[in-house]
């Protein structure tokens, strides 16, 4: 029973986060079509800074609270669950309102000396009206994940994209006439508001869930929290501040390869703004997982189920790899048709070309740290996640300046191999779990090559269907997918 409402929970995210990620997506698309890739690179310059703020203001808390909530839930213990959440809304409230006191008071040293661009001082002003709002919003989700509520979860998100596209599509239509400076604050302004509208109905939300007052609420609670949530805080600040540092070595250090400052900020925003969102989007599948395992895992590990949080890990690892090779296969057979399709660019083509082998790391990488999250081991994540920060950061400041974009490839294929290597190593370590390399790497590698030979003569839509339709059957006739799988599948259905 508790596979099948596992299984039934992934299925109810993953629809919700792949419309979800769609809709961001292709909004993306619309918006780099609108006020193109130096547009797009100002506003991830702006974003890259409101993440560290974002980092401060959540400070691992929402991770906290769907712990305790599912450790809890599982031990019977209501009250405690709802102790948990209630410190953690009243901890992130006030973290949120100094994350935005601090971004509004720092938002004109930010804008003009960090980033370099007086016209991020007004787009960042009006981010810092948001934080207070996604803080309290986090935990609200967070909250619903550990009663395994995962609908009520994601729905926040539905609002949020939805508010998100009502309220931008006017605001740049009266602001693109008069530059990019107030188109990127066209897009904040929609962001803030819909930030706004997410947290009221989330809060709507709460009101709803009604838990019995059974159990204690049990001693210590803020200790709790903060025991789980500071590793994970200070991971998160440290890797924020490089990831922050990251992106603004980036512009500056095409600039000194020879670049201008409008062909470095398009080059940036085509890779962070353009590529990436295109790259990630089949992973909305593996994200609603991702979101899911920290409360089944740690709810196993307070009640001692080493069998189940087994059958997790294994069952975890074999269906993102699964999942990630074809994939990857897609956007080495269509990154071009991909490219002009979106973008109109050969360009963005080129780049998901070079990126689409790293694919499988990427999606897999999501999976095991969520895993080792709720195996209680954040502080060994944090370790590699502030390596491989330091680490990207030092390849940008010696290899951008030499090589250009290349550099900056190099730097993203380090990165990643570092991180996920590490990360999987720790899990089979901390686990019981063998890893099957010739069923959930080597045949699935030979099954993906096949699929992609057979629609070489079919383009766009078509060659996909067919590419899908065969890379399944070869699973099947490989053995990687097998009737007591697809029975888990219809059990959940049923």
């Amino acid at each position: 029973m508790k596979r099948r409402r596992f299984i039934q929970n992934a299925l109810v995210l993953t629809g919700a986060t792949l419309l979800l990620r769609f809709g961001s997506t292709f909004f993306m698309v619309y918006l780099s079509n609108r006020i193109g890739p130096e547009g797009i690179g100002l506003y991830q310059l702006v974003s890259s800074v409101y993440a560290l703020a974002i980092t401060l203001s959540t400070s691992g808390i929402s991770l906290a609270v769907t712990r305790i909530v599912s450790e809890q839930s599982a031990l019977g213990n209501a009250a405690a669950a709802r102790s948990a959440f209630r410190r953690g809304l009243g901890l992130s409230l006030g973290l949120g309102l100094l994350a935005g006191g601090l971004l509004l008071w720092g938002s004109d040293w930010l804008g003009r000396v960090i980033l370099g661009d007086g016209r991020t001082v007004l787009s960042l002003r009006i981010l810092s009206a948001g934080l207070p709002f996604l803080s309290t919003a986090s935990v609200m989700r967070g909250y619903f994940l550990g009663l395994k509520r995962p609908l009520k979860s994601v729905s926040g998100d539905f609002a949020e994209l939805l508010a998100t596209a009502a309220l931008t599509i006017p605001l740049l239509a009266l602001l693109l006439p008069r530059g990019l400076e107030y188109a990127c604050c066209a897009l904040v302004l929609g962001s803030v508001g819909a930030e706004a509208v997410s947290c009221l109905y989330s809060a709507a939300l709460c009101f709803t869930e009604r838990l019995a007052p059974q159990g204690q609420r049990g001693s210590g609670m803020n200790r709790r929290i903060f025991a789980i949530a500071a590793p994970i805080a200070l991971s998160n600040y440290f890797r924020s501040l490089l990831s922050t540092l990251e992106n603004v070595l980036v512009p500056p250090s095409l600039k000194r390869f020879g670049a201008d400052n409008g062909q470095a900020l398009s080059q940036y925003g085509t890779i962070k703004g353009m590529v990436m969102p295109v790259l990630m989007l089949p992973a909305a599948i593996m994200s609603a997982f991702a979101s899911l395992l920290v409360p089944e895992v740690a709810g196993a590990r307070a009640l001692q189920d080493q069998r189940r949080i087994d059958f997790i890990v294994e069952k975890c690892f074999k269906a993102t790899l699964l999942f990630a090779f074809p994939a990857c296969g897609l956007f080495l057979r269509f990154s071009g048709e991909l490219g002009r399709a979106l973008y109109g660019s050969s360009q963005v083509g080129t780049l998901l070309l070079i990126l689409a082998p790293l694919v499988p790391l990427m999606y897999l990488d999501q999976i095991v740290d969520s895993i080792l999250k709720g195996l209680n081991q954040q502080v060994y994540s944090m370790k590699v996640n502030t390596a491989d920060s330091l680490l990207r950061v030092t390849l940008i400041f010696l290899l951008v300046p030499m090589m250009g974009l290349r550099g900056y490839l190099i730097m993203f294929y380090a990165g990643t191999v570092f991180n996920a290597a590490l990360s999987m190593w720790r899990l089979i370590k901390v686990s019981r779990v063998r890893f099957c390399l010739w069923e959930w790497v080597v045949k699935p590698i030979l099954g993906c090559a096949l699929a992609c030979l057979l629609t070489l003569p079919l383009p766009g839509l078509a060659g996909g269907l067919l590419m899908a339709g065969s890379y399944l059957l070869l699973l099947w006739a490989f053995g990687c997918l097998t009737r007591k799988d697809l029975s888990w599948l219809a059990a959940a259905f049923r």
